[in-house]
């Protein structure tokens, strides 16, 4: 097998390696699973949906899909329209069709950064076990 350029512990190998900078600060700012890449993605492809449709496309059950679309209406990248949802903000798409792009194109980059996040109910877990000294 060939080592990769640089050999095995190079940079080249570092989680979102390659990825465009506004899509990597979006991941790690607002993306923190697969399902809320997915469905912001199917955002971008159609401006107008219900979750039940963001359900029947993507193969998910239909309440995950509201948690994950509510998810995207707080960290403002969705709105919410009755039970319809779209892009917050229409200059938003080229942002998400770069995000789009990356994951047509390097599909296994993108997955292991968003997998590679820190998540925050992981720090709130860790938090749970540091020692305090009492005043």
């Amino acid at each position: 097998m060939k080592e990769p350029p640089g050999g095995a512990g190079s940079p080249w190998l570092v989680a979102g390696e390659g990825l465009p900078e506004d899509v990597r600060d979006l991941i790690v700012r607002h993306i923190d699973s697969i399902s809320k890449l997915e469905i912001l993605l199917l955002l971008g492809r159609h401006p107008d949906v219900s979750p039940e449709g963001v359900a029947s496309e993507l193969r998910m059950a239909p309440q995950p899909v509201r948690e994950r679309l509510d998810e995207l209406v707080k960290s403002r990248l969705a709105a919410r329209d009755g039970d319809r949802y779209r892009l917050r903000e229409q200059s938003l798409q080229p942002l998400v069709d770069r995000l789009a792009d990356s994951y047509a194109k390097r599909r296994v980059s993108v997955v292991e950064f968003v997998i590679s996040r820190p998540s925050d109910s992981l720090s709130t877990f860790s938090d749970a076990f540091k020692f305090r000294r009492k005043k």
